[in-house]
């Protein structure tokens, strides 16, 4: 009997550690994902950090591709066209700015991968399913990667490269002029 109850509590022990790390996502929730129109927003609550941390987070499906781009493929019998991919891609942040993810599936709301960061670090998303539902899996960057593979997050002022003065990629010049000993052997005037 003894050994049973402690089987249980380790049982229990090792659910509490992985259920802070998921999301069950209602059918509701994942039907309403899915049909997100491209600047639509839907909000997912207690969303995990992958670090036990929890929070609200705001996903906008973007588009991935400019206004007008078009896939061609150039070979040996000319140009072809490529129908645009069907996944859909979404950006979330919670109301403080303070945690951001990406999430990216497939209709039908498979091959689910993402990532994201906040305070306590990046992290990764995946998603399973079995008889109970379709799970959010968030989980340290850390753990999601190869082994020997270290992560790194950049700190970054939120805004888009490009916009702005970029800083100068060449090193500072001396700006009082060089001494030469001797005499110069050309000089202009």
């Amino acid at each position: 009997m003894r050994r049973m109850l402690a089987l249980i509590l380790a049982m229990a022990c090792v659910h509490a550690a992985a259920a802070p790390r998921e999301l069950m996502l209602q059918p509701a929730h994942i039907d309403a994902l899915a049909a997100l129109l491209v600047g639509d927003s839907l909000a997912i609550d207690d969303f995990p950090d992958g670090y036990g941390g929890r929070t609200s987070l705001r996903f906008t499906r973007i588009d991935v591709y400019a206004a007008g781009a078009r896939l061609v493929v150039q070979g040996p019998d000319g140009e072809h066209a490529m129908p645009r991919s069907p996944r859909i891609e979404a950006i979330g942040r919670d109301a403080g700015d303070q945690v951001r993810a990406h999430l990216a599936f497939d209709p039908g709301f498979r091959n689910v991968t993402g990532s994201g960061s906040g305070p306590s670090g990046a992290f990764a998303i995946s998603a399973r399913s079995d008889a109970k539902g379709t799970r959010l899996v968030v989980q340290p960057a850390d753990e999601a990667l190869p082994k020997g593979v270290v992560p790194q997050v950049l700190p970054d002022d939120g805004s888009v490269m490009g916009l702005g003065t970029p800083p100068d990629p060449l090193p500072a010049r001396r700006t009082s002029p060089r001494r030469r000993t001797g005499s110069p052997t050309c000089s202009r005037s």
